[in-house]
């Protein structure tokens, strides 16, 4: 009768163990998925301040620099303007 004791003794005993490594091992489980979670958690919010930083240097842009045609279009002005002067001052060495 003692071994049978002792038999489910042992047994209970090394279910003890492993529930305790099996609860250990879901403890170390859900501190990583925490960890996991947070680091992700910090990308969303790294991801949308470099998104807000990106569309304030975007309108920055807009405001700083010039489209390409807009320059082209005022080159072209200027041009026509350097050319009328360019002509008032050939007809004034003429004499006309």
């Amino acid at each position: 009768m003692e071994t049978k004791w002792l038999f489910q003794a042992i047994i209970m005993i090394g279910l003890g163990i492993i529930a305790y490594f099996l609860k250990d091992f879901k403890r170390s489980i859900d501190n990583n998925l925490n960890r996991v979670h947070a680091r992700i958690d910090d990308g969303e919010q790294e991801l949308k301040e470099f998104k807000n930083e990106f569309n304030m240097h975007k309108e920055n842009l807009a405001k700083e620099y010039v489209h390409k045609d807009d320059f082209i279009r005022a080159m072209s002005s200027v041009d026509n303007k350097l050319d009328k002067i360019q002509e008032t001052l050939m007809s004034i060495k003429r004499g006309e």
